[in-house]
């Protein structure tokens, strides 16, 4: 069975993450991930581009992200964000 992620903690690792490599894409795309998760939407999305800042390769993980938040209708199709 799984663990249950605890996302304030998994917030404040990814931040401090971040804060120690600030060129840690991945680390960027984890925070804003756990920042869905918490109903933090427009934090995500920030999150996630910079990431794709950092990394532009990161960005198809990005659209994927952007099509799970169109999907799940928390955000209108037209955002030009994704």
């Amino acid at each position: 069975m799984r663990k249950r992620v605890n996302m304030k903690k998994a917030e404040a690792a990814f931040r401090k993450a971040v804060a120690i490599d600030p060129k840690f894409s991945q680390g960027f795309n984890n925070l804003g991930n756990s920042l869905r998760e918490l109903g933090r939407l427009e934090d995500a999305r920030k999150s996630y581009l910079k990431g794709c800042v950092v990394e532009p390769a990161i960005r198809p993980r990005v659209w994927q992200s952007g099509r799970r938040f169109e999907r799940d209708g928390k955000i209108p199709p037209s955002d030009p964000s994704f």
